[in-house]
């Protein structure tokens, strides 16, 4: 898929909170953007990468993760969430989080980005292979 410019990754902020609760919803997670809030400011406090995705200056997309460290593997990124709007999905928003998180798992010597999606969640099971993740349980 072609690089699209109109798509720009950035830092997620404390103010995204209300889009960032609207997007966890189509999730599935319904949560108020106060606690969101809440939640966000611990995990940018503890240094854990949150993204948001813009198409035409909307929020349409986010991507979280956070260090994933054991005794048996080098240290990886595991994404905790990954969505893109519905009505925005198909555009390459979720290819391009995920390339961002790629660049920063680099950029932070981390070796892998591993993902871990519900059983009842085959949408998102396509696309991760797509994007080139191998199922493994």
């Amino acid at each position: 898929m072609p690089f699209d410019s109109r798509i720009e990754i950035r830092d997620a902020t404390l103010d995204d909170a209300p889009a960032l609760a609207a997007l966890s919803a189509q999730l599935g997670y319904a949560t108020e953007p106060d606690r969101l809030r809440q939640r966000l400011a611990d995990l940018l406090q503890h240094h854990e990468p949150v993204w948001l995705a813009e198409y035409h200056s909307q929020t349409v997309g986010y991507l979280s993760g956070q260090r994933y460290v054991t005794l048996y593997l080098a240290a990886g990124l595991n994404i905790t969430a990954l969505v893109v709007d519905a009505n925005h999905q198909q555009l390459g928003i979720g290819r391009r989080l995920l390339d961002h998180a790629a660049d920063y798992a680099r950029s932070h010597q981390l070796a892998f980005l591993r993902a871990n999606s519900g059983a009842n969640r085959e949408q998102a099971h396509h696309f991760y292979r797509r994007v080139g993740f191998q199922h493994e349980k």
